[in-house]
This record gives C-alpha cells, structure tokens and sequence, in this order.
C-alpha cells in the first residue's frame, strides 16, 4: 500500500453489499458457468479490499479484461483469487494487518467479545480440516447486540448473522482485524 489513503471500510462494505448475489462486477465476466458454481470468495474480498482503497501490487493484482477462450480471468496474482495464498499476502505483504485472532469451536459470546476491536470491513477466514483458510468472507456490519454479520461470494451470501454460521458447525476461523491506515 501507499499509505497516502486510509482504508475506506464503508466502500468495502458497500461493494460488497452492492455484489453479494451479483457476480458480474467489474472483475468478473458477465457469463456463469454451466454447474452454477463460481468457486469466487478470494476474488471478492480481494475487490472489496481494492475498492476501500487498497493499492494493487506485484504480489497481489487483477487486470480487467483479460481472459481466455473458456472465459476464465487469466492475469492476476494468485494472491488475490486463491484462498491460501490471500492469506500469505495479507500476513506478510499487505502491510494493511492489524490483529488476527484465531480460535476453533467459536461460540457466539467469543464473537460477541470482539466486538469492540472488530468492525465493518474486517474479514473472516475459514479453516478447512487441512488446517488452511479454505473460504473468505467481509464483516459487512454488527447489530447492537454485538454480533457480526458477514457478506461472501461462492456461496453467497449478503449481511449473514455470523452465529448462524456457528450454529452450522462453521466454528472453525480467524478474524483478520484490518489497519485504518497503514501507519506510512
């Protein structure tokens, strides 16, 4: 990042809002494959990200418009469309990383207890039974409850109450608590 913009969470969210059951952003093509399945959660907090002002990089960039015979994007880091590699950059590269707090089997009053260090525009990993961050979600807003609600593409999903999550079985990720700024 450049460090002369701080990070614009309400245009994060608002992007993310705005796409959450729309997958012809400028990013994506206006096709859908043939099984209805855009593996895509990656690729959408990564626009959402650029969108609240992050600046692209040679470790984390999409080009718009390039793409090949089937359609599929072909120039962009693999930072910004694969689920492991996000992680990497956004640890080690970024710059824009605050805090991550992981715990397996959260519970609602774990999530609850955050909520004065967690905010819009922060973002969820999901860990996989590999041990890995298999899936990407942005915290898109908190009730006055304290609970978080998040917004993600794959399986879409818009202002999803995290709890329901949880009370799925999906207790298993880490918070990943984004700079207001990146202190340059």
């Amino acid at each position: 990042p450049d460090g002369e913009k701080p990070y614009d969470r309400e245009s994060a969210v608002q992007h993310a809002r705005t796409y959450a059951y729309n997958y012809c952003s400028p990013f994506n093509l206006e096709m859908w494959p043939a099984d209805g399945y855009w593996p895509d959660c990656t690729n959408f907090v990564s626009q959402c990200l650029w969108f609240g002002g992050f600046d692209t990089s040679k470790e984390w960039h999409f080009e718009q418009g390039y793409y090949d015979i089937r359609g599929y994007h072909c120039r962009h880091s693999s930072s910004w469309v694969n689920t492991d590699a996000f992680a990497t950059w956004l640890r080690t590269k970024s710059g824009w990383l605050s805090q991550e707090v992981f715990k397996r089997n959260w519970t609602e009053d774990d999530v609850k207890s955050l909520t004065k260090s967690v905010k819009p525009g922060d973002l969820i990993g999901w860990i996989g039974a590999n041990g890995q961050i298999t899936h990407w979600a942005i915290i898109t807003m908190k009730d006055a409850k304290g609970m978080l609600y998040y917004t993600a593409h794959t399986n879409s999903r818009r202002d999803r109450k995290l709890s329901d999550a949880i009370k799925e079985g999906y207790d298993d990720f880490v918070i990943f608590i984004i700079k207001d700024d990146n202190g340059l």
